[in-house]
C-alpha cells in the first residue's frame, strides 16, 4: 500500500499542487524528484542502515514519477491559465 498508492500520491500530487500554485511547469517533477529521491534516501537509510547521502539506492520510480507529473502539471497549469484568460 505504502509503495503503490501513498508515495506516488504523495510525490506526484504535491509536484502538481506547487506546479499549479507556481503556475510554472518545471516545478512539478523537480518537487516530484525531490520529494521522492528524499522519501527513497530515508527509507534506505532508517530500514537498510545506510548512508543518508547514499544515491546509487535510487530507484527508476525517480524518473518515471516526475514524467507523470509533468504531464499532470502541463494539463492542470495550462487549465489554469486558459480559465483564467477566458
Amino acid at each position: 500500500l505504502w509503495q503503490l498508492v501513498i508515495v506516488p500520491f504523495l510525490t506526484i500530487g504535491g509536484g502538481v499542487v506547487v506546479a499549479m500554485i507556481t503556475k510554472r511547469v518545471w516545478v512539478g517533477p523537480l518537487v516530484t524528484f525531490l520529494f521522492n529521491a528524499m522519501i527513497e534516501l530515508t527509507y534506505f537509510a532508517v530500514y537498510y542502515d545506510h548512508s543518508l547521502f547514499d544515491v546509487s539506492h535510487l530507484s527508476s520510480w525517480n524518473v518515471i514519477f516526475p514524467l507523470i507529473s509533468l504531464l499532470f502539471s502541463f494539463i492542470f497549469v495550462g487549465l489554469l491559465k486558459t480559465s483564467k484568460s477566458a
